[in-house]
């Protein structure tokens, strides 16, 4: 995270904490929404990109016929094996940072 993000979102959780005299509304700087919501494009594209990588990945090991273990709790693959190796590469992502 740039400085320039860390600020923007010090200024809005400042704005959060302090509201104006009606509980939930406060004023904010166009420029911060537009900081944090290119943040979350930029987050987004990085899923994306995990996403692609699980993908080609699943598909390597199905190519070799590996994966069936991971299908479920009795190593019988009883739905999709690409969904399956999906989801396993997707907890491993999320588990391993």
């Amino acid at each position: 995270m740039t400085k320039e993000q860390e600020k923007t979102l010090y200024r809005l959780n400042k704005d959060i904490k302090n509201p104006l005299t009606c509980g939930d509304m406060t004023i904010v700087n166009i420029e911060d929404i537009e900081t944090v919501l290119n943040m979350l494009k930029e987050k987004d594209a990085e899923i994306e990109k995990k996403d692609k990588i699980i993908y080609e990945m699943m598909g390597s090991f199905l190519d070799i016929g590996f994966g069936f273990e991971y299908c479920n709790n009795d190593n019988r693959c009883i739905n999709d094996c690409e969904e399956c190796l999906m989801k396993y590469f997707k907890r491993k992502a999320i588990n391993n940072g």
